[in-house]
């Protein structure tokens, strides 16, 4: 991970204000806006790994390609201020799941990450101490909401009904839970549908001041703009099983 690459991170990246259980938790949290990014493309692709690039080269979208190598552009910024000199010798892995990760020597200290993007938005949350998850959508209609829906819970099915932002709350909760698991919709650990809603009713919204608790995670919807959902999740306890996944790569 390259010192030099990462200036100051500058417009279009700001730190969200997270308080209460989040911030005890020590999350951070950051919202990028790509619309107000000033460099290229390729500026920010020329931080990727082989494999990224690899990946990176599979968008058929260019505004997904943009998101892509603008989030891990900045998470490469992120790491080396948090973290400081150790962070150059880190590099980021990938899970079998497609889960990001850092890569450091054996014994050595290594925080946690995820990553999303979406649209012209994209986000990234770091951890000293355990998992987290986080997931960005614009408010956007798409023809496949119905269909996805279908797989969804009738108490979650009802809450979408009352419109596109309601839908995309329950998607970005429901996406942030599993990224903090280290696992996603098509995992055969992971009971079809992961039902959100139905504990949401019993708890009340998951708001920063008090987190939804989802089995041994702890989940927030973050205020990021009237046309976007934004929820981030956190596995307290989620590093022993985190750090054995990760020696299973």
């Amino acid at each position: 991970m390259s010192g030099s690459a990462c200036p100051s991170m500058g417009f279009g990246c700001q730190e969200l204000v997270l308080f209460g259980p989040a911030r005890r938790a020590g999350v951070r949290l950051w919202l990028l806006n790509f619309s107000a990014l000033p460099e290229s493309m390729r500026h920010y692709a020329s931080v990727l790994t082989a494999d990224e690039k690899e990946r990176w080269r599979r968008f058929r979208c260019p505004r997904a390609a943009f998101g892509y190598a603008a989030c891990r552009w900045h998470l490469r910024c992120l790491l080396l201020s948090l973290f400081g000199k150790q962070a150059v010798a880190w590099r980021i892995g990938v899970r079998s799941c497609g889960k990001p990760f850092v890569q450091a020597p054996p014994g050595r200290f290594t925080p946690f990450f995820n990553l999303s993007h979406s649209g012209s938005y994209g986000c990234i949350a770091v951890a000293a101490g355990q998992p987290v998850g986080v997931d960005i959508e614009p408010h956007e209609p798409h023809a496949w909401l119905g269909a996805v829906q279908r797989r969804w819970h009738a108490t979650e099915r009802r809450h979408a009904r009352r419109g596109t932002a309601a839908f995309y709350d329950i998607w970005t909760r429901k996406e942030a839970v599993l990224k903090a698991r280290g696992c996603g919709f098509g995992d055969a650990t992971v009971p079809e549908p992961l039902v959100l809603a139905a504990p949401i009713e019993a708890q009340g919204a998951p708001d920063l001041g008090r987190p939804l608790r989802v089995g041994d995670v702890r989940l927030v919807s973050v205020p990021a703009g009237a046309d976007v959902s934004l929820a981030l999740a956190w596995w307290p306890g989620g590093r022993t099983a985190e750090q054995q996944h990760q020696l299973e790569v």
